[in-house]
């Protein structure tokens, strides 16, 4: 990996700005929210991803990150695939702001904290067999597709004004995987959500105008999956497409099953209260 002598100077900024946990602002001089539609020269905001993975990973001996606040990038173009497949992060959280991807982030086989990504853009998220001791939220962030077969987070996956689209594809497979919560709010999938044997200790929930549309398709294939406080998708206005939970075991739910439509295979199926 090039030294700190060979960075570029925005580059050279990150890594002092982990050294202190203080976020790097790439944003327009006077722009207020660094959204997209205010940033016009990506090129400028350039990043390579390979020293943002040197950086998190501690490949570099003289770079540090702050072990509570990690690293915190605004308005960024980060350039390449970030790699981080078998990375320990456990002392590294990221959150990412109105940042640009230009190819895939990785964290196959990784152990982390806490992930986020806010108002960004990237092709796609891949995660199996992430072991992650927090949460991951992603917000009005638009991507391809994600992957968490396998993966374990102690904390919640929350889904807020994304968009995710790779029609007659999955958007989410997330089979095997367990979590505490997963929330979709305000999210627009196009594609098959796969949570196949999947356990979540508490609620899997999709609300407030979240739609999953798979035409011909699956638009949730939950077959097994193991929920243990409720479901609470409004699955009758949210999917266009197939339902299965088969053979799924739900704490509680908040739909009448007998109005659910025949598109739904509840072979299997089975509930229990949990009382008021």
């Amino acid at each position: 990996m090039e030294r700190k002598g060979k960075l570029t100077p925005l580059e050279s900024r990150l890594v002092e700005c982990a050294a202190t946990g203080d976020e790097l602002d790439c944003t327009p001089t006077g722009a207020t929210t660094g959204e997209f539609d205010q940033i016009d020269d990506w090129e400028e905001r350039k990043i390579r991803a390979e020293v943002l993975v040197a950086l998190c990973t501690g490949e570099v001996s003289e770079w540090s990150v702050h072990p509570r606040r990690g690293v915190r990038l605004r308005g960024a173009y980060v350039a390449g695939q970030v790699d981080l497949s078998r990375a320990e992060l456990t002392q590294c959280p990221l959150a990412f702001h109105t940042c640009y991807f230009d190819e895939d982030v990785v964290l196959v086989q990784a152990t982390a904290t806490d992930l986020s990504f806010t108002s960004c853009a990237l092709a796609s998220l891949y995660g199996d067999l992430l072991d992650s001791s927090a949460s991951l939220t992603l917000t009005e962030t638009h991507l391809r597709q994600m992957s968490f077969d396998g993966a374990s987070f102690r904390g919640k996956i929350l889904l807020s004004d994304v968009s995710l689209t790779n029609p007659g594809g999955y958007v989410l497979n997330a089979d095997g995987m367990s979590a505490g919560d997963v929330f979709l709010v305000g999210t627009q999938v196009e594609g098959e959500v796969r949570l196949l044997g999947a356990k979540l200790s508490g609620q899997l929930g999709c609300d407030q105008g979240t739609k999953l549309t798979n035409p011909g398709g699956y638009a949730l294939n939950a077959d097994s999956c193991r929920v243990g406080h409720s479901l609470i998708f409004r699955l009758r206005e949210a999917a266009v497409g197939e339902v299965n939970l088969a053979y799924a075991q739900i704490g509680t739910l908040a739909d009448d099953l007998a109005s659910w439509p025949d598109t739904y295979d509840l072979g299997g199926f089975s509930y229990h209260s949990l009382g008021p």
